[in-house]
């Protein structure tokens, strides 16, 4: 079994990057796991920080939602220029695919 950690970057002066989730991709290994955890880390219908957890069991949140005025408020979807972590290697999402980091 394979497992990606999710790496959201903080725009600022200077990069910083935080863990945002682990999501299990079962027997998916290379390109095919790096592409299923961006699949489940998108907000297209639902959050998926809040409603994807409960739906994909496979996704573990590393850094809590945010609750404002008693509501609870989801990540932002994975985009260009976060990064993963697939079997201690770091990849960059990049406009198509990932980039591998040195």
């Amino acid at each position: 079994m394979s497992s990606v950690v999710v790496l959201h970057h903080v725009p600022c002066e200077n990069f910083r990057e935080f863990p945002i989730a682990v999501v299990d991709c079962g027997d998916r290994t290379g390109t095919k796991a790096l592409d299923y955890a961006y699949e489940v880390t998108q907000n297209i219908d639902e959050s998926w920080s809040i409603d994807g957890v409960e739906k994909y069991f496979d996704i573990k949140l590393l850094y809590p939602n945010e609750i404002i005025n008693g509501v609870e408020i989801g990540h932002r979807s994975t985009s260009i220029g976060d990064r993963m972590i697939l079997d201690n290697q770091k990849f960059e999402v990049a406009a198509q695919g990932f980039e591998r980091i040195e």
